[in-house]
């Protein structure tokens, strides 16, 4: 039994390795892809401050040129990478979207300020460093990887990078479209909504791959971007009641409402609200009687005390609840009554 399992284990192996022997070069030969026509960095931008105070934003402008697409995505064959004192401090992988990745693109890298730190990057590189962009081919896509780089950064004004950054990206989405591998696959990235630019979307699908939280950085670039409203408080006052309460306190009728509410013992607004209610009640019956259907009498209700409490006859209060009141008899006299 123990000389069978071990007869069985030599097998395993054997299949282990005729397995990996036939699967390394199929893997290796589905990445090799052969060298580019022309690799370049056609500009790179840096900004300062684009999401939080003190990060840094790295974009650059590449172009992959090749006669005949590799079947490979970009992704999978090259980097671009930040170099300080020829040390990498940050990469990423090309974005396989258009022509996957090869031809005219955008690639970005993002320090935030601890990051940035770490790196011993400054912004605008006061101490003459040696800051370098890189793009080249992976190894494991290349016997001998190509590769170009750039130390020329142009660096924005920090006071107004979030127009800058508008601006290049402006300039960016239309180099890209009017660019002969874009147009082929008729790729639209930027557009007039209303008489502004806004990417679309395709635009933001790309850049917003390319340049990742590029919609916080610059929202108004984004035609499908949200912003926060501004709320303005209103400040409510009792100014109009109060005028409405003392509307009659200079007429001749003032003495009779007073004498009214000392007789009565009530309140003088309790006087003119009993008067605004019999004159409602008035409207009420005038309606019923000219209609000739008691029910429609309540049609009144709406259109008349407004008008009284207008003439400073009852309480505005009231108001609403006497509305609230004519519209639910409306309702039943116009629906409910005719059903029954």
């Amino acid at each position: 039994m123990v000389e069978t399992m071990y007869q069985w284990r030599y097998v395993l192996a054997a299949l282990s390795l005729i397995a990996l022997a036939y699967l390394a070069p199929t893997k290796a030969e589905a990445q090799s892809i052969p060298a580019p026509d022309s690799l370049s960095i056609d500009s790179v931008n840096a900004y300062d401050g684009v999401i939080n105070s003190g990060d840094f934003l790295v974009v650059i402008r590449y172009n992959i040129a090749y006669a005949s697409i590799p079947t490979v995505a970009a992704s999978d064959t090259f980097i671009a990478r930040f170099m300080v004192d020829n040390a990498e401090v940050n990469a990423t992988e090309i974005l396989a979207f258009n022509d996957l990745g090869y031809g005219l693109g955008v690639a970005s890298m993002y320090f935030t300020e601890a990051q940035k730190e770490a790196a011993s990057i400054e912004f605008n590189n006061p101490n003459i460093e040696d800051y370098e962009v890189v793009i080249q081919g992976k190894p494991s896509a290349f016997p001998d990887p190509p590769v170009v780089r750039l130390s020329s950064i142009t660096y924005a004004d920090t006071t107004n990078t979030s127009l800058e950054l508008t601006t290049d990206i402006d300039f960016l989405a239309n180099a890209l479209q009017n660019d002969a591998g874009w147009i082929a696959n008729g790729l639209e990235l930027i557009t007039f909504i209303a008489g502004q630019k806004v990417l679309t979307s395709d635009g933001e699908a790309y850049f917003g791959q390319a340049i990742p939280n590029l919609q916080i950085m610059i929202p108004g670039l984004f035609g499908s971007s949200t912003t926060s409203g501004q709320v303005f408080e209103r400040e409510f006052g009792t100014s109009e009641r109060d005028r409405l309460l003392q509307l009659w306190d200079t007429s001749i009728f003032n003495p009779l409402f007073t004498s009214l509410a000392t007789d009565f013992r009530i309140g003088k607004v309790w006087v003119m609200g009993l008067i605004g209610v019999a004159l409602l009640v008035a409207a009420v019956w005038f309606s019923a009687k000219l209609s000739g259907q008691p029910g429609f009498g309540l049609l009144a209700i709406p259109f008349a005390y407004p008008l009284i409490v207008s003439a400073g006859f009852g309480s505005m209060t009231a108001l609403f609840f006497m509305a609230a009141i004519g519209v639910i008899g409306l309702f039943f006299s116009l629906f409910l009554r005719r059903a029954a």
